[in-house]
């Protein structure tokens, strides 16, 4: 992931990175489609946030649509998001956390935290989290879902649409199913959904017309 504005954000804000508790963060803003990741703190972080979108759950989803911070202090316990639930402890993380990112009544994005241990994040650690998401506010709202600039920040998950339009024209169906396909093929041989999209660009995956 480039570096950005968020980044500085992070490290520079008043509040220090390790008040929070946490292993490790990630950014997400809305999109008119889905939810994309704008920067995370490590590839744990960046893993977790492609689990949670090729298994469609998960606390950042649950946080937008609930305008609400998610906190699940113990994975191991919980059966919100099976399938979520089941990468997250296959990394070693056992804790997670979302807090929204609000713009009046709208929910432009979000920040998820985790944790090795299982653990509750304490008072002052939430209200540090939710007082980062509104340093953060501003530089999610500044990244341009529909910029045509090369020189602009590109997705994580950019890699993933590109795969999507292929599939689209290669096997005539609509990208929505395309996105589906390469959800369950990541989700089924327990790969990076990023890498399965780019076996896909590459001629490396070929997936067939109909798939059980």
């Amino acid at each position: 992931m480039p570096h950005s504005r968020l980044e500085d954000r992070i490290t520079t804000s008043r509040i220090d990175f390790a008040l929070l508790g946490v292993d490790g963060i990630t950014t997400s803003v809305t999109t008119a489609a889905t939810v994309e990741m704008t920067w995370f703190s490590d590839e744990i972080s960046a893993r977790l946030d492609d689990d949670q979108f090729t298994t469609g759950e998960g606390p950042v989803f649950d946080a937008i649509t609930g305008h609400r911070p998610i906190l699940c202090p113990s994975l191991a316990t919980t059966s919100r998001w099976p399938g979520f639930t089941a990468c997250a402890l296959k990394l070693g993380v056992h804790a997670v956390f979302a807090f929204p990112v609000l713009h009046g009544p709208t929910c432009v994005g979000a920040m998820m935290c985790h944790r090795g241990e299982a653990a509750p994040m304490s008072d002052v650690q939430v209200a540090a989290a939710m007082t980062l998401t509104d340093l953060l506010r501003s530089d999610v709202m500044a990244w341009d879902t529909d910029s045509s600039d090369p020189d602009a920040p590109s997705f994580h998950r950019a890699v993933v649409h590109q795969a999507a339009g292929i599939l689209f024209a290669r096997l005539a169906i609509p990208v929505d199913d395309a996105l589906a396909r390469l959800r369950a093929h990541a989700f089924s041989h327990q790969r990076a959904i990023t890498d399965v999209a780019h076996d896909v660009i590459t001629g490396h995956l070929h997936l067939p017309q109909d798939t059980a």
